[in-house]
């Protein structure tokens, strides 16, 4: 399991980050930059391993911690801007990957996945459309051409979801054949 390996990191920085934000302001710059130092842990421990075997606490922890700096860098870096563009990729990333953890232990309906699944694609567009400024070669230009792919597979995935909620709401008078045919 890779998240064996830093384990240890990851209860430090959580823990430094609740020791200081006791004392400093939450949106002070050492926290902010501990909370940017977890989330990046998170995101390692996330792309070693396939989703479904991430712990679902890690995904939630690192929803929140990019839900937390997205909000700072809207305010600090207004309109265009690479690392917002990184945090909203990263954030609807783990959003959809809660949700179909939640959807697969029936905490989540089918309908409120496809409602995440739909907030994720509209932020992974609006994350692409920050991208697409960068250069293709550049870390960020790959990140343009992943977020790309997985646009194309969240889509696929929102049109499957769409049918299981469509066939769900069907009515069971539907489902009955027509005397008249």
């Amino acid at each position: 399991m890779p998240w064996r390996d830093v384990t240890f990191e990851i209860p430090e920085l959580e823990e430094a980050i609740t020791r200081h934000s006791a004392t400093l302001n939450p949106r002070n710059s050492l926290v902010l930059e501990l909370k940017q130092t977890l989330a990046g842990e998170l995101r390692n421990l996330c792309l070693a391993s396939h989703p479904a075997n991430v712990p679902r606490h890690l995904l939630q922890r690192k929803l929140e911690l990019c839900a937390e700096l997205l909000d700072v860098l809207r305010v600090l870096e207004p309109g265009i801007s690479r690392l917002t563009a990184i945090g909203l990729y990263e954030y609807n990333v783990s959003l959809w990957n809660v949700a179909r953890k939640k959807f697969e232990t029936k905490e989540i309906s089918a309908k409120e996945l496809l409602d995440n699944l739909i907030k994720g694609e509209s932020g992974l567009k609006q994350s692409i459309s920050m991208l697409l400024f960068e250069h293709p070669t550049t870390p960020e230009g790959h990140l343009t051409k992943r977020a790309m792919q997985d646009l194309k597979e969240l889509r696929e995935e929102i049109a499957q979801v769409r049918a299981l909620v469509c066939s769900n709401l069907k009515s069971p008078a539907e489902d009955k054949p027509s005397i008249i045919d």
